[in-house]
């Protein structure tokens, strides 16, 4: 008996293995141009966690004014310890996240309701959903609350089953950690009172179980309260930033109120506009995922009496959606994360239930191919959705900095070429003169991290145009964008410049050009100055 339990454990062990390699193999393809570019919130994340091999003891990460928890950029800094911080390993990191969500819902399912077939199917439309698909490839800390938000209540119903001591501190621990995750964590406790008052008044938990739960989470959220009570800031900060009532009560309960229309149309008639987070306007669901998905709500309803899982799935999406009714741009797919876990549990319902029925009125085997049939053609449009026709989009590329990005790797390529062959582009390779809004852009500073110093610098005017006396010859490369002149002011006064690289956007259209000003024709400081007062250089930095 003993040596059959451990079996089912082992196999049971792989096959969550293997749902974490089939997630994975869904979420890396292609990870570092699609999507392209490097969106600003990643780049900060990950020069967070580079910060982190000099400071490794940061509560609370407070970046240009943008609130964060740490988790996510501990991840990444530990990631960064072996290897080279590039977006692969940035956004793969986040893929190994969003694909260890996949088990952790399977694992949900088998204990909270103790479904083998809910859960896999389950698993299986996490798995391929283009929505969860796509937040595991951005860099982005929101992504660890749909793992952490199951992790949390598995946690809690299996120390419900167990009905031990060290389950339920266990248990608490989880839940601490996860106010280290996303702001949205926060609304977790209200989640989590739901079964927690349900097993109290069944008896399911005794007292000082209660109190180990609570004390257990209660200690390892300390570090992060005490930083809160100290920082202020810290708790309130990103709640102030996206506040509906910024522009007043009356507008705020107006905005309130379109909010929470919006929030309920994103799941099945119109999403998110954004073309960062979604292609803007699709809804969350596809239409035959809609239909299992109002009927499992159905069916969640009728049980929720009954079991106190189904029960809790409906604070879990109402109070997650909070996030997104609270803040402007409703529905953002970005702070409505947490929600998804559970409308992909009552889409599963429905398509399990479903599966009941057909076994009722036809043979196993047809049921089973019809189920399948029906799975494959809701993930098999989703992934054609996202890997086709969004990746194709260019306003996603317009959103992830795509362009200053190119320039970025352009620069890094050539660096890159001089110290390994030690030759072209003078002594001292080139400098490249970038617009200062892009030369101190989070995206570029994460993918220059290994030029070296010097060969960069902010456009700073006649600096740009002029060589010094005493310094090895340099080619200067001034950045020529669509928004100035600069191009044709430069053909102009020196030319025997040449183009080095112009920079298309997708639509076919010049946004940038690498302008070479080639060492001989570097002028001196005071004819430099004489175009200073020919030319309004300022629009130009």
């Amino acid at each position: 008996m003993l040596m059959h339990e451990t079996n089912q454990r082992w196999k049971e062990f792989a096959f969550l293995i293997l749902l974490f390699a089939i997630a994975l193999a869904a979420r890396l393809p292609l990870i570092d141009s699609h999507p392209p570019g490097l969106w600003y919130d990643e780049a900060i994340d990950g020069l967070d966690g580079l910060s982190l091999h000099q400071n490794p003891f940061q509560i609370f990460f407070t970046t240009e004014e943008h609130p964060r928890e740490p988790m996510f950029m501990y991840i990444i800094g530990f990631v960064f310890l072996f290897l080279k911080p590039t977006v692969f390993t940035l956004r793969g990191t986040s893929a190994l996240i969003g694909a260890a969500a996949v088990p952790a819902l399977y694992l949900l399912l088998r204990i909270g309701v103790k479904n083998k077939r809910l859960a896999l199917i389950g698993a299986l439309l996490l798995l391929a959903s283009r929505w969860h698909i796509h937040h595991s490839r951005l860099a982005h800390r929101g992504i660890l609350l749909p793992l952490w938000m199951c992790l949390t209540i598995c946690g809690m119903f299996w120390a419900a089953r167990k009905n031990r001591f060290s389950a339920w501190i266990l248990a608490g621990v989880i839940l601490g950690l996860g106010f280290y995750t996303h702001l949205s964590f926060r609304l977790a406790p209200a989640i989590l009172a739901v079964p927690l008052i349900w097993f109290w008044r069944r008896r399911e938990i005794k007292m000082g179980q209660a109190f180990a739960f609570i004390a257990a989470a209660s200690i390892v959220f300390l570090p992060l309260g005490i930083d809160y009570l100290r920082n202020p800031f810290h708790f309130w900060g990103r709640m102030d930033q996206i506040s509906p009532f910024e522009k007043g009560v009356g507008a705020g309960l107006r905005m309130i109120i379109h909010n929470i229309w919006m929030s309920l149309l994103m799941f099945n008639f119109h999403g998110d506009e954004n073309p960062l987070l979604n292609i803007p306007g699709m809804p969350l669901l596809n239409p035959l995922g809609s239909l299992f998905f109002f009927w499992g709500i159905y069916l969640c309803a009728k049980r929720a009496m009954r079991d106190v899982f189904y029960l809790t799935l409906f604070p879990w999406i109402g109070l997650m959606l909070l996030n997104t009714i609270l803040s402007p741009e409703a529905p953002h797919f970005g702070r409505s994360l947490g929600a998804f876990v559970p409308a992909v549990i009552f889409m599963a319902v429905g398509v399990a239930e479903s599966f009941e029925w057909l076994q009722d009125f036809l043979r196993l085997k047809r049921a089973v191919i019809i189920i399948t049939f029906i799975l494959a053609a809701i993930s098999a449009w989703d992934i054609y959705l996202y890997f086709g026709l969004y990746r194709g989009d260019p306003r996603l590329w317009h959103r992830t900095n795509a362009a200053w990005v190119d320039a970025a790797r352009e620069i890094k390529n050539y660096e890159l070429r001089i110290m390994n062959n030690k030759s072209g582009g003078g002594a001292k390779g080139a400098v490249f003169y970038l617009p200062k809004d892009i030369y101190y852009h989070a995206s570029v500073r994460f993918i220059t991290l290994d030029v070296p110093k010097g060969a960069m610098k902010p456009m700073e005017f006649p600096d740009a145009l002029a060589g010094r006396k005493g310094e090895l010859p340099r080619d200067h490369f001034l950045l020529a964008t669509v928004f100035n002149n600069l191009y044709q002011i430069l053909s102009v006064e020196i030319p025997n410049g040449e183009i080095w690289r112009e920079f298309r956007a997708p639509e076919g259209n010049t946004w940038g050009i690498f302008y070479r000003v080639p060492q001989n024709s570097l002028l001196s400081q005071e004819k430099a100055a004489g175009l200073m007062k020919k030319y309004s250089f300022e629009s130009y930095r």
